[in-house]
């Protein structure tokens, strides 16, 4: 059984990320070669921040499982490393506007959901649709 900070954080960085999509309109996306981010600098805001987990404020960053291979979501660049693409633009604008870095890490789609809950990744950013099975 979880114990409270376990679920106190599993709850608190959702919270935060839905705030934030829900009320900061963010205009991400585009293609981009090396190093060309299309990401508008984003201003932190205080009070989605604070709705951080604790752990993820003070270490100020956050780790992120993403996929490379669903254009135009999330692709790999020309040097076939650095993945682009809007998932990873709007990850970067949601760190930026938690006053956070963010550290993506590129996963396998069947091992991003375990990635998270086993808490190797703090959030995941990649196309899926809503299933039954995965809810669970």
């Amino acid at each position: 059984m979880p114990g409270r900070h376990t679920r106190a954080r599993a709850a608190a960085l959702p919270l935060a990320l839905t705030a934030l999509l829900t009320s900061t309109a963010t205009a991400c996306g585009g293609t981009a070669t090396v190093n060309q981010s299309k990401v508008p600098t984003q201003r932190v805001d205080p009070a989605l921040r604070s709705l951080l987990p604790a752990d993820i404020r003070d270490k100020g960053s956050l780790t992120s499982a993403v996929g490379n291979d669903y254009p135009p979501l999330s692709l790999l660049d020309i040097d076939n490393k650095t993945v682009i693409g809007a998932e990873p633009d709007l990850i970067r604008a949601i760190g930026q506007i938690l006053g956070v870095r963010v550290h993506l890490v590129q996963a396998n789609f069947d091992s991003i959901i375990g990635g998270v809950k086993s808490h190797r990744y703090d959030v995941a950013i990649q196309a899926m649709l809503d299933k039954k099975e995965r809810q669970e």
